[in-house]
């Protein structure tokens, strides 16, 4: 039947209140033809306050919506006070929540009675089956071993980051694990300010379930707290992350990792617990060390540098598959001169860092040589503001057969003679990021194109020695290369030499032009001329294509207007 005429020529956003009503019910028809376990998909995406305003649509909503027990399963109460112990008092009461529901409790700027009052109505409502605790930025009193006291037969996970208030040695980390013998990981993060270790007993028995441990107790060392009397009691431990504490010594805290944690597979030496390298799914295999990351931001784990001698690196050296490792006395000649006389088969990736790219002596150079020597299977390489990683390092990488990945950042003492050999060799290289690099040049720009037939991630940032015409060159050759197996996946050029002597925005419409030929998604920037602003100064493939849609378009209606003005003439 043919649609009215009046009807194809309303606007599709007007609705008269009828319909509108009519519209309404038919959408909430058509939800409810959905399949049951859809609409609980659905409905599990919606946060509290929205469950509870669609629990007034209809009978059924309201069942989906607030009669659902994963609703109730994580229960938040946070700053901006969404969800309160007196808007959840009703549905208690009604038994929309009932005591078996709630698994999980998150409890975030908590401070004083507030806290209290949370504690009390969890206690009343008898929230006993609480298996998981998040206490962030909160100030702690005495109602929180209380409660934990409760349900400490069942609690597996427990986050705390807190400050004291009035201090209970059985928030200490060898009370909670005394008390929650379920406990499987534990993150703890707070400030000692008073010496409370007379007569306290560290935990004496071995906790046979924790597997993950996170912990920054800061100032431990001033006041007596001693790490590794901790770490004797966990033998089933999997991943550690440590906040050091600069003035405590770290090697006896190294030696019980060697001694009393046999199925340690991850070790982090972090700035903070809140790094995401200590959250995720805890890794579960054969029980080696496959993992040694240490990010020293402020350059001053000295002794923990110094204490990563050989007793260390010998147990660990041939299990470990990804080493991170960030700060000065970590890349410098301290522990760098401790990792070379090892070999590491297994290693695969390697992440080097100098937050400060500090100079370094020429023995690191050296030094560094040497470990990569012993590297064979590494297909990870990623050099951070190195300024030991030098032409002698590219030679060293050449003979990496099965290096794809390689990231250059701020390496200054990197020349384009290394670079062009280190393109010549690595033909199976999958993805190039070169960011600030002075030796990287148009010559070995076009040079890619041709050596590196498998690469499909090429990331060039703020390199200062290339122009358009390196772009162009690695275009030309592209073009006459023997044909590739896939496109290029992923190319960004920033670059910020300028150019001089033609017209730039021109040039560069023809070179992009050029780009969706060859490569999937790319970004392109420039920077502005001066005293001028430049429609190119950043542009992705996505707007590329607007850009020639509308073109396009202008095109045609010229053509249009061109063929009227024709015919109106000969008239």
């Amino acid at each position: 039947m043919a649609v009215p005429r009046h009807q194809l020529q309303q606007p599709e956003n007007y609705l008269s209140p009828e319909s509108n009503a009519t519209a309404s019910v038919s959408a909430k028809a058509r939800f409810d033809l959905l399949p049951i376990e859809i609409q609980h998909r659905i409905f599990e995406q919606l946060s509290f306050q929205d469950c509870v305003r669609a629990s007034n649509v209809s009978r059924s909503w309201h069942s989906h919506s607030l009669r659902r027990p994963s609703l109730w399963r994580s229960i938040s109460f946070d700053n901006c006070e969404s969800v309160t112990t007196r808007n959840l008092l009703p549905y208690c009461q009604q038994k929309y929540v009932q005591s078996t529901y709630v698994r999980e409790l998150h409890i975030s700027n908590a401070f004083g009675k507030r806290l209290s009052d949370i504690f009390t109505f969890a206690n009343e409502q008898e929230w006993k089956d609480i298996e998981k605790v998040t206490l962030k930025h909160a100030r702690l009193n005495l109602s929180v071993p209380k409660f934990l006291d409760t349900i400490s037969s069942r609690l597996t996970s427990l986050e705390l980051k807190f400050i004291w208030w009035d201090f209970s040695r059985e928030l200490l980390p060898d009370s909670l694990l005394k008390s929650c013998p379920q406990l499987v990981s534990l993150h703890y993060s707070t400030t000692l300010h008073d010496d409370l270790w007379d007569n306290y007993k560290y935990i004496d028995q071995p906790h046979e379930h924790l597997i993950d441990l996170a912990i920054s107790i800061r100032q431990r060392s001033w006041h007596g707290y001693m790490m590794h009397r901790l770490l004797q009691s966990l033998p089933k431990l999997r991943r550690l992350s440590i906040v050091p504490d600069k003035q405590e010594d770290p090697e006896p805290i190294l030696a019980t990792i060697s001694q009393s944690c046999p199925d340690l597979e991850c070790f982090n030496l972090v700035s903070r617990i809140s790094d995401l390298r200590t959250s995720g799914p805890v890794p579960m295999t054969d029980g080696v060390l496959r993992e040694l990351v240490v990010d020293d931001v402020k350059d001053t784990w000295y002794a923990y540098a110094n204490a990563l001698n050989d007793a260390f690196i010998a147990k660990y050296c041939k299990t470990l598959e990804c080493l991170d490792i960030s700060g000065y006395w970590f890349v410098g000649p301290t522990a760098m001169k401790n990792l070379a006389p090892f070999s590491f088969p297994g290693l695969n990736m390697l992440y080097l860092s100098d937050n400060q790219g500090q100079p370094q002596p020429e023995k690191v150079t050296r030094h560094l040589c040497a470990f990569l020597r012993h590297t064979p299977e590494l297909i990870y390489a990623d050099f951070k503001a190195i300024n030991s990683v030098t032409d002698a390092v590219l030679r060293t990488l050449r003979a990496h057969a099965n290096l794809e990945i390689l990231c250059l950042d701020r390496c200054r003492e990197i020349s384009s003679i290394g670079l062009g050999a280190l393109v010549k060799s690595n033909n199976y290289l999958v993805e190039l990021k070169l960011h600030n690099i002075d030796g990287f040049t148009d010559d070995i720009f076009g040079m890619i194109a041709k050596e590196l037939p498998s690469l499909r991630v090429l990331d060039i940032v703020a390199c200062q020695n290339i122009s358009l015409a390196g772009l162009d060159t690695f275009l030309n050759n592209l073009e006459n290369s023997e044909p590739r197996q896939n496109k290029l996946r992923k190319l960004v050029v920033e670059y910020v030499k300028p150019e001089r002597g033609i017209d730039v925005d021109w040039a560069i419409e023809l070179l992009l032009s050029r780009l969706n030929k060859y490569v999937i998604q790319w970004r392109f920037a420039r920077p502005s001329p001066p005293k001028r602003e430049s429609k190119y100064e950043e542009i992705t493939d996505q707007q590329w294509k607007v850009l020639e849609q509308k073109a396009i378009i202008d095109e045609k209606v010229i053509i249009y207007r061109m063929k009227n003005l024709s015919i109106s003439d000969s008239r």
